[in-house]
C-alpha cells in the first residue's frame, strides 16, 4: 500500500510539473483579455482630440452639427512566435495552427535534427500566427456610444497562420528573395545599422539570424505585422484593411506597421511575461551592459505580443464635411 501511495505521489509531481511547463509557455484568452484591457498606457485614450462636422437636411433647410472626436490605440492582433509547429503560443487558438504543413522539412522544429541545429546555430526557425484579439469585444459593444473607434479586424480573426495557408512562403519566400530590401544591408533594418543588435525585415520568412530567442520572435512578429497591415503582398493571408467606420461610427484606421516608427504600431509583450507598457522593437543595446532580451524568456522562447494601432473616429450626425484636430 505503501508502494502504491508513493507512486500516486510521483504522478501526481509529473503531472504538476507537466503543468506548470506548459503554462510557463502558454498563454489564454482570459490572461490576453486581462493584459490589454489593464493597459491603459497603451490605449492612450484622448477623448477630446477634434471636431466633425456634419450637414443635416430636412424639411426646414439645412443646418451644421457637429461631434466629438476620440483617438485611441486599438489592440488590433494578437501575434504568437513560437518555436514548435502546431503549438502556439495561444493555448485556445492551436486549432489554427496545427495544420499539416509540418510536414515540410524547413519548418518542422518538432524534429530533433531541427532542435539540435537551432542549438549550434544562430539562425531559427519561427512559425508566427497573427489573429484578432479577443479584448476587442470591448470595443465592439462600446464603439457605438461615440467614445470608442471600432478596429478593422474582430475578436478571433485569423490574419496569418505561417503553418497552415502561408507555410511554403513562410518557409521559402522564393520572390521577397529578390527584393531590394532583401539584398541591401541597411535597407528596411530592425535597429539601428550598422550597429543592429536585432534583424532585418526582409525576406519576411520564419528563419531569423538572431542568437536571443526574444529577438528572434519579436523580428518574426514585426515581419507578420508588416505582411497583415498591407494589401497585395506575397504571401497567403487575410489583411487587417483600412475600413473601419461601423456601428454609427465615421473611422480614420491607421496606415502600414514600419518598424521602428511608433505612430504606425506599438508591440506590447503578453507571454511568457506580461508587460502593461509598449513599445517599438529595435532598442540599440551595443553599448549596454544588459540586452533588452535580457529577463524576457522561457525555456522555449515561445512569445506573444499585442500590436496596438491608432484610430480616431466620430459619432455619425448626417453628411460628413470635414473635421478639425486638436
Amino acid at each position: 500500500m505503501a508502494t502504491k501511495s508513493l507512486i500516486h505521489i510521483l504522478c501526481a509531481i509529473f503531472l504538476l510539473a507537466q503543468s506548470n511547463s506548459l503554462w510557463s509557455r502558454t498563454i489564454t484568452t482570459p490572461e490576453i483579455i486581462s493584459t490589454t484591457l489593464s493597459s491603459l498606457s497603451c490605449m492612450e485614450y484622448n477623448p477630446l482630440a477634434g471636431i466633425c462636422f456634419w450637414l443635416v437636411c430636412g424639411l426646414h433647410g439645412c443646418k451644421v452639427k457637429t461631434s466629438v472626436k476620440v483617438k485611441h490605440w486599438n489592440p488590433d492582433v494578437v501575434v504568437s512566435s513560437y518555436t514548435t509547429t502546431g503549438e502556439s503560443t495561444w493555448l485556445e487558438t492551436r486549432s489554427y495552427s496545427s495544420g499539416s504543413s509540418s510536414k515540410l522539412g524547413a519548418g518542422d522544429d518538432t524534429n530533433s535534427e531541427r532542435g539540435a541545429k537551432r542549438q549550434h546555430s544562430a539562425t531559427t526557425f519561427r512559425e508566427v500566427d497573427a489573429i484578432g484579439n479577443p479584448a476587442l469585444v470591448a470595443t465592439m459593444l462600446l464603439s457605438g456610444t461615440g467614445y470608442v473607434c471600432p478596429s478593422v479586424t474582430s475578436p478571433y480573426v485569423p490574419h496569418f497562420l505561417s503553418s497552415q495557408f502561408d507555410s511554403i512562403n513562410w518557409r521559402f519566400a522564393s520572390i521577397e528573395m529578390l527584393y531590394p530590401a532583401s539584398l541591401i544591408p541597411g535597407l528596411r533594418e530592425i535597429g539601428s545599422w550598422p550597429l543592429n543588435t536585432w534583424g532585418a525585415v526582409y525576406p519576411r520568412t520564419g528563419f531569423v539570424t538572431q542568437n536571443e530567442g526574444p529577438k528572434a520572435s519579436a523580428v518574426s512578429a514585426q515581419r507578420v505585422g508588416d505582411i497583415i497591415t498591407r494589401n497585395w503582398q506575397p504571401h497567403i493571408y487575410y489583411p487587417l484593411g483600412t475600413d473601419c467606420s461601423k456601428n454609427g461610427m465615421k473611422c480614420w484606421a491607421p496606415g502600414p506597421l514600419k518598424e521602428m516608427d511608433a505612430k504606425s504600431g506599438k508591440w506590447q509583450m503578453l507571454g511568457p511575461t506580461a508587460e502593461n507598457s509598449c513599445s517599438v522593437f529595435g532598442k540599440n543595446d551595443v553599448v549596454s551592459l544588459t540586452s533588452w532580451a535580457d529577463f524576457k524568456t522561457d525555456s522555449d522562447h515561445d512569445f506573444a505580443w499585442n500590436l496596438w494601432r491608432e484610430y480616431s473616429c466620430c459619432k455619425r450626425k448626417g453628411l460628413f464635411l470635414y473635421s478639425i484636430d486638436f
